[in-house]
Parts: C-alpha cells; sequence; structure tokens
C-alpha cells in the first residue's frame, strides 16, 4: 500500500514537473493546489519516509520555477 501511494506520488510529481517546465497546463491551478495540499498531507503523516532533500543544484531548480510568475 504505501509503495503503490509512494509510486503514485511520484509519477504524480513527475507529470507535474515536466508540464511546469513548458507551457503546457494539464491541470487548473485549482487542481494544482489540491495535489499540493495532498502531498503535505501525506509528507507530514509520514514525516519519517520524506527526507528533506539538500540538494543546491534542486533547490535552485525549483526555485527559478516559483520565480517565473
Amino acid at each position: 500500500m504505501i509503495i503503490q501511494s509512494y509510486t503514485r506520488h511520484v509519477i504524480t510529481a513527475s507529470i507535474l514537473l515536466i508540464a511546469a517546465c513548458g507551457t503546457i497546463n494539464l491541470f487548473p491551478i485549482s487542481e494544482d493546489r489540491r495535489l499540493g495540499a495532498e502531498f503535505h498531507s501525506e509528507i507530514v503523516k509520514d514525516a519519517k519516509n520524506y527526507k528533506p532533500l539538500h540538494n543546491r543544484a534542486a533547490t535552485e531548480y525549483v526555485q527559478n520555477i516559483v520565480n517565473r510568475k
């Protein structure tokens, strides 16, 4: 069950990252927010299995996506 949930989240996050890199919007903003809230809830419930990623390149990549707006 945990592996299925984890796999589903990884696949969903991968799709969202790919979509964020281009101009294709697969989901409306409301759906992005709902998915973000779902991810947050899963991480909070199982924080020991979701360790923070301390990777400068990854952090800069995500920050660049955030700064586009």
